[in-house]
């Protein structure tokens, strides 16, 4: 038996399974249990990943600013979803979709700028109402798509 399959953790249908079954019922509190961690701690993160966009806000000129850039607001967006925060994974999927599929030049970076405005006003304890939000997310899209698109290479 390889190492790879000698650290393999059992299946769901495992672990309810057989002589050394756990309930159902201890496995979704053990789930849920994690998730409040997640949530607890998102904050946290939350404020380091905005902090690190904002300083990378002011090197977005260079090619790897804009990777290294990238790289971080896929961060953001994957734990903003785990933490259930859709407004922030609606923002950074339209920063995602400036960064992807639009030309990288100081109007983008102007753009980028305005996102990570939004994501510090949407993580505020104060934040914005969802109606607020999701006029604040359409406008930013909005911004997204009147810049020009990337030629196909």
């Amino acid at each position: 038996m390889n190492n790879a399959s000698a650290k393999r953790r059992p299946s769901l249908l495992e672990r309810i399974s057989g002589p050394k079954a756990a309930p159902l019922s201890t496995l979704v509190k053990k789930g849920e249990a994690a998730a409040m961690r997640v949530q607890e701690g998102f904050g946290d993160f939350l404020g380091q990943r905005i902090r690190e966009l904002t300083d990378a806000r002011l090197r977005l000129a260079g090619a790897p600013s804009w990777e290294k850039f990238y790289a971080v607001v896929m961060d953001l967006r994957g734990s903003a979803a785990m933490a259930g925060r859709t407004s922030l994974v609606a923002v950074c999927h339209s920063l995602e979709t400036l960064i992807k599929e639009h030309v990288r030049d100081a109007r983008s970076a102007a753009v980028a700028g305005s996102h990570i405005d939004a994501l510090l006003l949407l993580s505020s304890p104060r934040q914005t109402d969802d109606q607020g939000a999701d006029r604040l997310i359409g406008e930013l899209e909005q911004a997204v798509a009147r810049l020009p698109r990337k030629t196909a290479s």
